[in-house]
């Protein structure tokens, strides 16, 4: 049995300009622990976002960073599509934190 967790990591850091909020390039991914240790079972699309973008996560998610939300949706699939099972939503830190699991 593998399982996985769905969690973030920031690729790039780029400056807009003297006032204003840093970018962040970031992309979800899928890590695992196998039979063979850990690895990285799938990945978003990256996604440019504001430095402090995970304090928003949690109220306006859809509305501040669709595009983020649709990066993070398309590895769900992906996961699902590779033949992982959802095992939960609930009781995770992060809206985005979904765990799953298949058999090997």
């Amino acid at each position: 049995m593998e399982h996985c967790v769905i969690t973030w990591t920031t690729l790039r850091k780029s400056w807009r300009g003297l006032f204003k909020k840093p970018m962040l390039t970031i992309c979800f991914w899928a890590q695992a622990q196998g039979v063979q240790g850990e690895y990285n079972a799938g990945q978003s699309a990256e996604v440019e976002v504001e430095a402090d973008w995970d304090q928003y996560m949690m109220f306006a998610a859809q509305e501040r960073y669709p595009h983020l939300v649709a990066a993070w949706d398309a590895l769900c699939q992906q996961l699902l599509d590779d033949g992982w099972d959802l095992v939960t939503k609930e009781e995770m830190d992060n809206w985005w934190t979904y765990a799953f699991r298949r058999l090997t």
